[in-house]
């Protein structure tokens, strides 16, 4: 079951309001996955989001890496995934992804497409749609 939370549309300037939303959510259900095609700004979205949460180092796409660690004054930990690469769910098993998740901290996940239909912990679906300079967002609790 599916709960919208929001939707609005707009350009860099909305940022602030949508994080805050998000970062009130993430309390509660600290999982988000991340959806928009290549360029819709899954990363953008990412970096200020671990910059309300008061993250130190600078925020950069995990693509490589699969995921990021990244800590804040108080040494609380959050992850930052992009399952991109990622093509079998075993994959998942080798990079430590279900002990991140059950660990309670905010755990941010671009390309989330892999998992999505096996994912039944309740967590948060940010859809970001790219119009131009513009982009719209959806963020339901699922």
């Amino acid at each position: 079951m599916t709960n919208e939370i929001l939707s609005c549309s707009g350009g860099v300037d909305l940022l602030p309001d949508l994080v805050s939303s998000i970062r009130q959510h993430l309390i509660s259900t600290p999982v988000i996955f991340l959806k928009g095609n290549l360029g819709a700004g899954k990363t953008t979205i990412s970096q200020a989001i671990l910059n309300s949460f008061g993250v130190l180092q600078q925020v950069t796409s995990p693509t490589f890496n699969i995921v990021n660690t990244y800590s804040d004054a108080d040494n609380k930990e959050y992850y930052h995934f992009d399952l991109y690469r990622i093509k079998h769910i075993a994959e998942l098993e080798d990079i430590g992804f279900y002990e991140y998740i059950d660990s309670g901290r905010p755990c941010l996940i671009e390309w989330p497409e892999i998992i999505q239909d096996q994912f039944t912990d309740p967590h948060l679906l940010l859809e970001i749609t790219q119009q131009g300079d513009s982009r719209s967002y959806a963020l339901s609790k699922v």
